[in-house]
């Protein structure tokens, strides 16, 4: 049986003030290998 670890990480970015930041973080991070289930919030 091949158990896999989750590893959460929180990370605060400044700077962020809308949607289109969180869009466009999300869409970045979903990009990179070995990454899944991002969930960004203002």
């Amino acid at each position: 049986m091949d158990i896999k670890r989750r590893k959460n990480d929180y990370n605060q970015i400044k700077g962020m003030a809308c949607n289109g930041c969180v869009m466009g973080v999300t869409k970045a991070l979903d990009e990179i290998d070995g990454i899944k289930d991002v969930k960004v919030d203002l």
